[in-house]
C-alpha cells in the first residue's frame, strides 16, 4: 500500500507527536500528583523513588506508546511495516553474552571519556546535574523491596526497551534510511537524536553510540525484537545488579 506521506514528512510527524505527548505526560502526571496531594507537594515527595518511577511510567506510556500508535493511524500504516518475524540463527543466541559484555564495557568507556571532556572543559554545572540524577537513581535502585524491583524493571527496562525501539529504530531510523538511502548515516543520526531525548549531556556520547548500535542490530537482523531484547537486557541487568549488589552504584 502506498504511503500518504513521504519519509521526511513522517519524521516531522513523529517529532511533533513525541514532543507533544511528552508534554502531555508531564501534565497528566502533575494532575495525578496534585489530586493525591491536594494540600501541596513537598520536595521529599517529588524526589521519592515511587514518584520517579511513576513519572517514568507516564512518560514512557505517552511519549512512546501513544505516539507510536498515533503515528500509525495518522500515516495509515500497519505495525507489520515495522515489526517483522525474521528469525536469527542459533549463533546469535550463543554470542549474546559476549555482545552484552562488549556493550557494557563500551558504555562505561565512552561514559568515562565524556565525563573527562566535560571536566577538562570546566563544565561543572553539567557534572553537578549528573551527580544529582545519579543520587536520585541510587535511591530507586539501592533498596531491599522486591515490589519496587519489579516496578523498576517494568518501568525502566521493559517499557523503554519496547517503546524506544519502536520509535527510534522502528520509525526514526527506518525513515531516515529510506530518505537518505544510507543506513550508516541513519544509524548515527538516529543514535544522536535518541541520546539527545534523554536530556543527559554528559551521557550523550555513550547513549548515542548505543542507539547507533541498536539501529545496526535492527538493520542487519530485520527484526526489531532483537534490538528490543538487547535494550531490555542492558537496562534490566543493571537494575538487577544494583538491587543485589548496591555497592556497584558507587
Amino acid at each position: 500500500m502506498e504511503r500518504p506521506y513521504s519519509p521526511g514528512m513522517q519524521l516531522l510527524i513523529l517529532l511533533a507527536l513525541t514532543i507533544s505527548m511528552g508534554f502531555c505526560a508531564q501534565i497528566v502526571f502533575s494532575f495525578a500528583l496534585v489530586s493525591v496531594n491536594p494540600n501541596g507537594i513537598e520536595d521529599d515527595v517529588l524526589n521519592s523513588p515511587w514518584v520517579l518511577i511513576g513519572g517514568g511510567f507516564c512518560f514512557q506510556l505517552f511519549a512512546h506508546f501513544v505516539s507510536f500508535f498515533l503515528f500509525l493511524r495518522i500515516t495509515k500504516q500497519s505495525y507489520k511495516d515495522i515489526i517483522s518475524s525474521v528469525q536469527l540463527p542459533t549463533k546469535f543466541w550463543l554470542l549474546l553474552p559476549v555482545i552484552l559484555v562488549i556493550c557494557f564495557y563500551t558504555v562505561e568507556f565512552f561514559g568515562w571519556i565524556s565525563s573527562s571532556l566535560f571536566e577538562s572543559a570546566g563544565a561543572m554545572r553539567y557534572i553537578e546535574d549528573e551527580l544529582v540524577w545519579q543520587k536520585k537513581y541510587a535511591e530507586i535502585f539501592t533498596h531491599n523491596e522486591p515490589i519496587r524491583l519489579m516496578a523498576s524493571l517494568f518501568t525502566l527496562a521493559i517499557l523503554p526497551a519496547v517503546g524506544e525501539e519502536l520509535i527510534y529504530r522502528g520509525i526514526l531510523f527506518s525513515r531516515l534510511k529510506e530518505a537518505t538511502q544510507n543506513h550508516h548515516f541513519a544509524a548515527i543520526v538516529s543514535g544522536i537524536i535518541f541520546a539527545a531525548m534523554h536530556s543527559q549531556p554528559i551521557q550523550l556520547l555513550p547513549i548515542a553510540i548505543m542507539g547507533a548500535f541498536f539501529a545496526y542490530v535492527y538493520h542487519y537482523t530485520k527484526n526489531i525484537w532483537y534490538s528490543v531484547l538487547l535494550h531490555f537486557l542492558i537496562n534490566g541487568l543493571q537494575i538487577t545488579a544494583f538491587y543485589f549488589w548496591p555497592d556497584l552504584m558507587a
